[in-house]
């Protein structure tokens, strides 16, 4: 956020140091693209569950296909995703198959990938379930991309040699 506001606030500089995140020296960083994933079945009474589509359970099954997703790699960093959140139903007690259910990924990019590309991938592994409930994609904030500092930069060199001194 600090960052942020400096930036909106018209600063501007050569370099920066933000010290924040990897307790060590880098020169990129990984992006970050929080993608929610609502999922619409359809409810029915518990004792017929054939009559209805189980927003939990088809949402489970997203979950637990995430990992065949290719995720990015180069030299410097790993793009990495995990499931932060899953909430479907309510805390009342009622016998009803719940028809909606939501699911909060946290997925880290690198360079040249985006939120969309990410959205798309996630689209396409919910199609391949063939499920008879519906998803829907969307990233919430924050949303930054992926970044990496070309490491001959005179900046760069010049942090390097005090950071090595």
């Amino acid at each position: 956020m600090g960052a942020r506001g400096l930036v909106e606030r018209g600063s501007r500089a050569d370099a920066c140091i933000v010290t924040e995140g990897n307790w060590r020296p880098v020169i990129g960083g990984v992006g970050k693209v929080l993608v929610r994933a609502n999922i619409t079945g359809k409810a029915a009474h518990g004792s017929w569950p054939a009559d209805g589509i189980n927003a939990a359970v088809e949402g489970a099954r997203l979950i637990a296909r995430l990992d065949d997703l290719e995720l990015g790699m180069q030299p410097h960093m790993t793009a990495t995703q995990c499931v932060l959140g899953f909430q479907s139903c309510s805390d009342q007690y009622f016998i009803t198959l719940p028809e909606q259910a939501r699911c909060t990924i946290n997925r880290h990019t690198i360079p040249d990938e985006t939120g969309e590309q990410a959205l798309g991938q996630m689209s396409a592994l919910a199609d391949s379930l063939n499920s008879l409930a519906s998803f829907a994609f969307a990233i919430d904030p924050p949303y930054y991309p992926a970044w990496e500092t070309d490491p001959t930069h005179p900046f760069v060199r010049h942090f390097a040699a005090a950071f090595a001194a």
